[in-house]
């Protein structure tokens, strides 16, 4: 094996419509000194006789199989069979640009103290086709576990490619619910440096039944585990106890009714000093996520949202709201437009109301007149001030 041997880890559930394609991703890289290695997470759809066919033909491709456990215990386990000393990750539904691995690489020995690197990426439909937008991601550098929510150093996770030796020595994949990847690279983040290059090296595949994006129930379950990783990682640089993970947690918390309940049930992990700033941080979060996600908040997420953020404003009242606030105007004016003023009202504040009628009517053309005065009047109102 040469040192610029590359492993590629795919877990794949259920992914008979688009494996072939990622699969043949890989093989029409220009860098070809590569292994795959897939991870069959228990599917039922004929995923592993699909690869299985592949494999003859590539010696390269390689596939595990293993029960239902889930991504974490699928990427642990293929991580057991890579031994190169960089490992690329791909989604079993993603595509990858003929130059990802050589670029990638070459960053990597060209810049040592760096231990990660991912790419933007252009998105792409169920079908495979560009749905005309792309992912523009700012430096890792910036993470911020302590800002509301916490600023992740955040690198698209099918599009990494990272140093073995330095995910050997954090002790790999976390169950944290549904926020592994950014757990990851917190604590990667605390061992090197993390970088996004600004090619779009990767096609990353939206829909609707992708984790991130399939329901309000994965929404709800992002937002609190992104922040216990956050959480997880101002104890880590406080030198305190870390918080301890277990597999049970994300199933544990589909099954409870609402954002309060949810986030009561993973509270028993934290201190009492941490829980108001907690709870406003997964307000905070859910918002932003709703903000570019195909689902909307319901009643009492909007009641949560509410009173989290308010509590947090009593009790850290120097923190800046002022990204959060127009997440929260943006959400009210959505479900207002929707017919669930109900819902809206609970999200915004007295001093909102001119920034969400703006809002509200920008997306209205038929009201542009009508925004085109709110405008005026609230010109007019600030030279006044």
């Amino acid at each position: 094996m040469s040192p610029d041997h590359i492993d590629v880890l795919i877990p794949a559930y259920n992914a008979a419509k688009t494996i072939t394609h990622s699969i043949l991703s890989l093989q029409n890289q220009t860098f070809k000194d590569f292994s795959v290695h897939i991870v069959d997470d228990g599917s039922t759809d004929g995923t592993g006789e699909l690869v299985k066919a592949l494999m003859i033909d590539d010696p390269r491709i390689r596939l595990y199989s293993q029960a239902n456990n889930g991504i974490v215990d699928a990427l642990n386990n293929g991580l057991g069979y890579c031994r190169a000393r960089y490992v690329a990750r791909l989604d079993a539904d993603d595509i990858a640009q003929p130059d990802r691995l050589a670029t990638q690489l070459r960053f990597l020995n060209d810049n040592p103290d760096f231990v990660a690197v991912g790419s933007n990426t252009r998105h792409i439909d169920e079908a495979g086709l560009p749905t005309g937008s792309y992912s523009r991601l700012s430096m890792p550098i910036k993470g911020n576990p302590y800002s509301l929510p916490a600023k992740e150093p955040y690198i698209i996770h099918p599009t990494w490619l990272v140093r073995r030796s330095a995910v050997d020595r954090i002790g790999g994949y976390r169950h944290v619910p549904l926020a592994e990847d950014s757990d990851l690279l917190w604590r990667l983040s605390e061992i090197g440096q993390l970088h996004n290059l600004t090619e779009i090296l990767t096609d990353y595949r939206v829909h609707e039944n992708s984790l991130s994006s399939s329901s309000v129930v994965n929404g709800r379950v992002m937002a609190i585990g992104s922040q216990l990783a956050a959480f997880s990682a101002r104890r880590r640089r406080e030198h305190k106890n870390d918080i301890v993970f277990n597999s049970t947690t994300v199933n544990s918390l589909k099954i409870v009714p609402t954002l309060k309940a949810m986030t009561k049930s993973t509270e028993v992990v934290l201190g009492q000093d941490e829980l108001v700033d907690f709870r406003a941080c997964v307000a905070a979060k859910l918002l932003e996520l709703s903000s570019y996600r195909p689902y909307e908040l319901d009643e009492g997420d909007c009641r949560y949202i509410r009173d989290a953020l308010a509590a947090m404003k009593q009790y850290r009242p120097t923190i800046s709201q002022s990204e959060v606030r127009a997440h929260a105007i943006s959400a009210a004016a959505r479900l207002c437009r929707a017919g669930r003023w109900r819902e809206g009202r609970l999200l915004l504040r007295p001093d909102d109301t001119m920034s969400f009628v703006i809002r509200l009517l920008g997306r209205m053309p038929v009201l542009s007149t009508a925004r085109a005065f709110v405008l005026r009047k609230r010109r007019a109102h600030e030279m006044v001030k």
